[in-house]
């Protein structure tokens, strides 16, 4: 089984992708991703720079640089999830057991504040807009 690196909070953005994002590149890494994770891999929950990262225009120099916030915004919200979970940063999970805790504590917008409440794309992501 492959192993993926995700940033803790991306376990929530992989629950929302449908083919869009910031560019073709960061758009097919992510389908490529989401397509590994159905096939049930084996991912490590980071608070840093993932899989994803790599293809995103906003990294630079293994950090996010991005307006919304950058690294001390997006650490925020990994730290968040990875404290929600009940896990620990660099955790190897089954990908289907990572889903089942964010699918578990993820319910309800309350459960994400802090994290997809502050999200540049939560307009557009169907799962957010589908917790109650």
């Amino acid at each position: 089984m492959k192993k993926i690196k995700l940033r803790a909070h991306h376990l929530l953005c992989v629950k929302g992708f449908e083919g869009k994002g910031y560019d073709e590149d960061f758009i097919n890494n992510m389908k490529n991703i989401v397509g590994i994770l159905g096939d049930n891999a084996y991912v490590e929950v980071l608070n840093g720079c993932d899989d994803i990262c790599v293809k995103c225009p906003n990294m630079k120099d293994g950090k996010c640089v991005s307006e919304n916030g950058g690294e001390d915004f997006v650490r925020i919200m990994d730290d968040i999830v990875i404290d929600k979970m009940g896990i620990k940063p660099q955790e190897v999970l089954i990908w289907r057991e990572a889903e089942n805790k964010v699918l578990g504590r993820f319910q309800s917008k309350k459960d994400l504040e802090g994290v997809c409440s502050d999200c540049s794309w939560n307009n557009i992501c169907k799962w957010y807009l589908t917790r109650k």
